[in-house]
């Protein structure tokens, strides 16, 4: 899990390694040993890596996200302040993604109604 945290490791190395954890059903269980500064890290890679890849990266890190936050003890709540802004930020960019999707569903029904003329 740290490996996956380092600035040189790329996104798509790092969301393989939380592909192989899902695969041996270990993502709760190394998710849930983490260190409150070991969540800080983690979320600071998820936040530079979250919207870029394909539709699976997006999988897998939004997986990521869900794990974390329902297994680790320092997620609920967060206790530091770094630890909120994260999640703050990554809140934001959550929001940020639905106005996108919604603009996109929107786009979509006017290119059908074209398309079915």
């Amino acid at each position: 899990m740290q490996f996956m945290m380092l600035k040189s490791t790329s996104h798509e190395v790092g969301l393989a390694i939380v592909d192989e954890l899902l695969q041996r059903s270990a993502l709760t269980s190394t998710l849930r040993s983490l260190s409150e500064e070991m969540c800080l890290d983690l979320m600071l890679w998820m936040l530079k890596v979250f919207g870029k890849g394909d539709a699976l990266h997006h999988s897998l890190l939004l997986e990521l996200i869900h794990a974390l936050l329902d297994s680790n003890e320092h997620m609920r709540p967060p206790g530091s302040r770094e630890l909120i802004l994260a999640l703050q930020k990554l809140d934001d960019k959550v929001a940020q993604e639905m106005t996108i999707q919604r603009s996109f569903m929107e786009t979509s029904g006017m290119l059908k109604t074209v398309m079915s003329l």
